[in-house]
């Protein structure tokens, strides 16, 4: 399997394993979304920066985008920058949570694992496994 390790504004490329969704509200690159709403036709999904801890992660943003415009997500199997929350060590398996980004006290489900941790909220690194239920 390959991964792709996103550091900066790259354009999609086939095989990156990225997604094309919509955005609800303000999105900033690296920040973890959740699913937030789907069109009434089901043609457009639109995902968002959670309003609550412990949503699912549906990837995290390739680059900074307005509500309402087209947003490349990159899901699980990809090694992407992103936001972490706290101090979280390399091997350390988080979940989404407020803000966009990813924290290790996150209940369920946990989605990835850190490869690039910070000693204090800051840009890490993570390589996303999906979302990981766990008793």
């Amino acid at each position: 399997m390959a991964f792709t390790a996103v550091s900066g504004d790259i354009p999609l490329q086939p095989g990156t394993q990225a997604y094309n969704f919509w955005a609800s509200g303000a999105i900033t690159k690296g920040q973890g979304v959740t699913a937030i709403d789907w069109s009434p036709s089901g043609e457009q999904v639109y995902v968002g920066v959670p309003p609550t801890s412990s949503n699912i992660l549906v990837g995290v943003a390739a680059y900074t985008v307005a509500s309402g415009d087209p947003v490349a997500i990159y899901g699980p199997g990809n090694l992407v920058a992103c936001k972490l929350s706290g101090s979280q060590s390399a091997g350390t398996l988080v979940g989404l949570y407020l803000g966009g980004m990813l924290h290790n006290l996150v209940a369920k489900p946990k989605c990835a694992v850190v490869t690039k941790g910070v000693t204090s909220s800051g840009d890490g690194e993570v390589l996303i496994i999906g979302n990981v239920t766990y008793a």
